[in-house]
């Protein structure tokens, strides 16, 4: 039997309350359901009067030890207004800008450390802050791209076609005809995995929305630093959500150091207890070892 996250006791001594913690994050009561009866199937617990499964946004209280192992929680209740300012003082948070999502969504270099960024976000470690435009800034470019590639498919398409008539390109023209193949389906392919990222980040992503004082700030922004305009967008949402948040831990990622490497947009975020880092992975790795 494995000892219990958290135990209350009675006035008399007798154990009332058990108490199962668990990071998960976007769970529902059937979920509950099965974990609660596998808890019970193996005696992992001690048995009490009260049975409590906590996660970082919801509770799911059982009352009663003698329920049917399938009865559904008791209570359910909505935690995250609860917990929010506990998380605050405790979680880092994690900006970053539109290559995050590229990176995920094309599987590209540092794919693997963005995912880590996302998994520890989505275990409830840190809290992902994406501006709006980040997360709509993928999404034209991605399509702008596919259309490009199926207009260069179609013309290339065509030129094999125009060539297999000449017999000594024949042979040749047909096994390259997969290449046109490839054009049309990867656009479709990176597509379909962006919608798959873009429902992983909103479903624990807090969402920096896009208004008029972020684009006034975003204007002052690119006219002193000479960033371009979408960059200029991200830097004045970051430094907004800084602003009003008090999260002692934070950083901004991406890997534009072209743009973003400059020591005056350095000292912007630091000045605001956020460290700004060039690379994914040296992101993940100075996520992981923070103090919490």
């Amino acid at each position: 039997m494995e000892q219990a996250d958290v135990v209350a006791y009675d006035s008399e001594g007798e154990l009332v309350l058990v108490v199962e913690v668990k990071p998960k994050l976007g769970t529902n009561s059937e979920w509950a359901t099965r974990m609660h009866r596998n808890i019970l199937a193996h005696g992992l617990l001690p048995s009490a009067p009260f049975f409590l499964l906590a996660l970082p946004d919801r509770f799911y209280l059982w009352k009663d030890k003698r329920l049917p192992v399938l009865e559904g929680p008791t209570y359910e209740v909505d935690a995250s207004e609860l917990l929010a300012p506990y998380f605050a003082t405790c979680q880092m948070n994690i900006y970053a800008e539109s290559n995050f999502v590229l990176e995920l969504a094309l599987m590209q270099e540092e794919q693997d450390s963005c995912e880590g960024i996302l998994q520890l976000c989505e275990s409830g470690d840190s809290q992902l802050v994406l501006p709006a435009f980040s997360l709509a800034e993928p999404y034209d470019m991605l399509t702008r791209r596919d259309k490009d590639r199926k207009q260069l498919a179609q013309r290339v398409e065509a030129e094999l076609r125009q060539l297999g008539r000449s017999k000594p390109y024949k042979t040749e023209t047909d096994l390259h005809r997969t290449m046109a193949a490839l054009l049309v389906r990867s656009g479709e392919e990176e597509t379909q995995r962006l919608f798959q990222v873009r429902d992983r980040l909103l479903k624990i992503a807090e969402i920096i929305p896009l208004d008029k004082a972020i684009l006034i700030s975003a204007a002052q922004i690119q006219s002193t630093q000479k960033l371009s305009a979408p960059d200029a967008i991200v830097l004045a949402s970051t430094m907004q959500h800084l602003t009003i948040t008090n999260s002692t831990q934070s950083c901004f990622l991406n890997k534009n150091s072209y743009d973003f490497d400059d020591p005056d947009i350095e000292d912007m975020l630091a000045a605001r207890n956020c460290k700004m880092i060039l690379s994914f992975a040296q992101g993940l790795n100075y996520i992981q070892n923070q103090p919490r």
